[in-house]
């Protein structure tokens, strides 16, 4: 929706609180296409954005405006690499 904070709804969409996604075609002004969003999940089917992890932190989302029709959304691959000590 055009929102204030902007309200995406993508049925079953899997995404978790934190992770990243990029907006890569549609018609819209907010969010920019090709523009990396952080996560935040609200349901089952919606999420906010924001524009760092920080804001993501502080609550901070973005105001959506100039969506016209539907948006195709990436979601960002992760790679979390950890070392582990045996014993």
């Amino acid at each position: 929706t055009n929102a204030t904070p902007g309200v995406f709804t993508w049925t079953g969409h899997g995404l978790l609180s934190g992770c990243t996604i990029q907006f890569t075609s549609g018609t819209t002004t907010t969010p920019a296409l090709n523009t990396t969003y952080w996560v935040n999940v609200t349901g089952t089917n919606t999420f906010n954005i924001a524009t760092s992890l920080a804001n993501l932190q502080a609550g901070t989302y973005v105001t959506t405006s100039g969506i016209s029709g539907n948006l195709t959304c990436t979601n960002l691959e992760i790679t979390i690499n950890s070392l582990l000590a045996i014993a």
